[in-house]
C-alpha cells in the first residue's frame, strides 16, 4: 500500500508544477479588455485586442481599414468588444480556442471554417493505464494553441485538418501524433527514464542531480 503511494507522489508534483507553469498563459488567453476609442478601423481595434490578450486574428487584409464607431467597453469579454466594432458592418467572426477568423459578407469561408479543422478529444495515461495530469497537449507548430489534460486524464483541443499534436509531460518521452480526420485520439505515453534519473523536485523547484 505504501509503496503505491510512494509512486503517485512524483506524478502528483510533476502535474502540480505543470498546472503552476500553464496557469498564468490560460488566464492572459482570458484576459478582459478595457477598449475606449472615438471612430477608428477595425485594424486599431485588432490591434489593440492583440496587446491585451494572447488572442490572434486571420482576416482579409482589407477588412482592415473598415471604418469602426466609437467604442467604450471597460473589462469586457473579446465577444463583447467584436460585438460593438462589428455591429452594422455586416462582418461575422468565430472563435475557436484563442483565433479569431472575420469574414465579409459573401466572403468564401477559410478552411477552418467550412469544417476542415475540427475537435479532438481523448485520454492519456501511462504504460499501466493510470491517467496522467497536466499533460501539454498542443498543436504542432502553433505555441498559443494547446490545452492540458485534467484530473482524469482527459483533453480537447481544436486541430487544423493537416495539424498535428505534440503530448508532452515531465519524465515521459514527447508524442507527435496525426488525428487524421479523427474525432478520438488516445494516448499512451512511455517513461523516460534518463530524463527521469536526472531531474529532482524539491521544495523549492527543480535542480539536476550532481554526477
Amino acid at each position: 500500500m505504501k509503496g503505491n503511494q510512494l509512486m503517485r507522489k512524483p506524478k502528483l508534483l510533476r502535474a502540480l508544477l505543470i498546472l503552476l507553469f500553464v496557469a498564468a498563459p490560460m488566464q492572459w488567453t482570458r484576459a478582459q479588455i478595457v477598449l475606449s476609442t472615438p471612430k477608428t478601423t477595425l485594424g486599431a481595434v485588432i490591434k489593440n485586442i492583440k496587446s491585451q490578450s494572447n488572442y490572434q486574428f486571420f482576416y482579409d487584409d482589407k477588412l482592415a481599414e473598415t471604418p469602426v464607431n466609437a467604442i467604450d467597453v471597460k473589462n469586457g469579454s473579446l465577444q463583447s468588444v467584436l460585438d460593438a466594432a462589428l455591429q452594422g458592418k455586416g462582418i461575422t467572426y468565430k472563435i475557436e480556442d484563442n483565433i479569431v477568423y472575420l469574414s465579409a459578407p459573401g466572403e468564401p469561408q477559410t478552411p477552418q471554417q467550412t469544417g476542415q479543422e475540427h475537435t479532438v478529444t481523448g485520454t492519456v495515461v501511462d504504460a499501466t493505464g493510470e491517467a496522467l495530469i497536466g499533460v501539454n497537449v498542443q498543436v504542432k507548430g502553433n505555441p498559443t494553441a494547446g490545452t492540458i489534460t485534467d484530473f482524469e486524464g482527459n483533453y480537447s483541443l481544436s486541430v487544423p485538418g493537416n495539424g498535428e499534436v505534440v503530448f508532452s509531460y515531465i519524465g515521459y518521452r514527447s508524442e507527435t501524433l496525426k488525428p487524421d480526420g479523427k474525432n478520438v485520439l488516445n494516448v499512451t505515453m512511455q517513461e523516460d527514464t534518463q530524463q527521469i534519473g536526472e531531474v529532482v523536485v524539491t521544495a523549492l523547484g527543480i535542480k539536476r542531480e550532481k554526477k
